[in-house]
């Protein structure tokens, strides 16, 4: 069970897409076999702020660093009109651009833990 909660609206209708996870043979190996890791796709939220001002970007670096520790551990989300979920930062590093003393570009992937 998740700990901490990312509770950070997106400023923009956040973009949904959904991946399978697959594990197959080693490359050289002579054949190849491949089968499913989870019985359903997994979703991925891709949320975006544009000149939002530093303390939303101050706030998911703390969740970022502190308490999930990038990608590691797992936070509980509630994805608009739906129940919540386990999500977990989906790449090792933040994503941000500074645009001026308090106005930033923030873009980041959450992707469902089960």
């Amino acid at each position: 069970m998740a700990a901490e909660t990312f509770d950070l609206c997106s400023e923009f209708p956040y973009s949904r897409t959904s991946v399978r996870r697959a594990v197959s043979t080693p490359d050289d190996s002579p054949i190849v076999q491949c089968r499913d890791v989870n019985e359903r796709e997994l979703r991925v939220f891709k949320l975006e702020w544009s000149g939002a001002p530093r303390q939303i970007l101050a706030r998911i670096k703390d969740l970022y660093r502190e308490k999930t520790f990038g990608p590691t551990a797992a936070m509980n989300f509630t994805p608009q009109g739906e129940s919540q979920i386990e999500v977990r930062f989906l790449r090792p590093t933040l994503e941000y651009v500074i645009r001026g003393a308090n106005s930033v570009d923030v873009t980041l992937e959450l992707e469902e833990v089960r």
